[in-house]
């Protein structure tokens, strides 16, 4: 991917039509590889999907959102999805593809629980009486793919913060998959550099990042497919790119 030039970077953080707090961190950022492809992701255009193209991205949002409208999808007493379901929603959750296992269980199927549990704090599902429902949105968003593509766009930055601050960064990562060599370990690197740390001083890691719920998304879009970490879905770029041009408070 080219890289912008300094006028280019200017230009994004001056006109603040993206979030402002990735313009801030575009210039913050510029002597780093994931500083100035967040500058160019910001420069790039946004293009709305076709109504086809984003009922293939999410999939697997949809497969809940429809499971969980007829009827509701029960829990067990232990709060987990019950062994049917789970070998359904391991069908058709991406991160699941490769999961090794017999797929029954919720707690053993990771890549299954974390989704689920993603899907709630998306505010998409919610938990009433022993059941997932789908909320208000859900169910706009289950009958109305391109208000389901709204609600993931417009919730993957949260408003500050270290999550803000990795997400915005993660996205920028997803926002062109073209980009060569980019990996987690940027983000990370970036992440240092704007001096977050854990308690004991030591510095952000992989671990981190993957659990934020921006990475969820990204690495559950599609239909599944094995994948390595960040070799997302091609709609994960337009998804970035969409996210990262809402407006929010710096």
């Amino acid at each position: 991917m080219d890289q912008p030039d300094d006028t280019q970077v200017q230009a994004v953080a001056a006109t603040l039509d993206a979030i402002p707090r990735a313009a801030e961190l575009s210039r913050r950022l510029a002597n780093l590889p994931m500083g100035r492809s967040l500058a160019a992701a910001l420069a790039t255009p946004v293009t709305e999907p076709a109504d086809e193209e984003i009922i293939e991205a999410t999939w697997a949002f949809q497969w809940f959102l429809d499971r969980a409208a007829d009827g509701g999808l029960p829990l067990t007493s232990a709060g987990y999805l019950r062994p049917d379901d789970v070998l359904g929603a391991a069908a058709v959750v991406p991160a699941a593809a490769g999961w090794i296992g017999a797929k029954n269980r919720e707690i053993q199927t990771v890549p299954v629980l974390v989704f689920r549990e993603c899907l709630q704090h998306l505010e998409l599902l919610r938990r009433h009486k022993g059941s997932l429902l789908p909320t208000t949105r859900g169910t706009g968003a289950r009958v109305h793919p391109r208000q389901l593509w709204a609600v993931l766009r417009e919730s993957l930055v949260p408003a500050d913060g270290f999550v803000r601050d990795a997400s915005v960064l993660v996205l920028a990562l997803a926002a062109d998959p073209r980009q060569p060599g980019s990996s987690f370990d940027d983000v990370a690197a970036c992440l240092d550099e704007l001096g977050y740390r854990h308690g004991d001083g030591s510095p952000v890691g992989h671990r981190e990042l993957i659990e934020l719920d921006v990475t969820t998304v990204l690495d559950n879009l599609g239909r599944p497919a094995r994948r390595t970490r960040g070799q997302w879905h091609p709609s994960a770029a337009a998804l970035a790119r969409a996210a990262l041009s809402m407006r929010s408070t710096p």
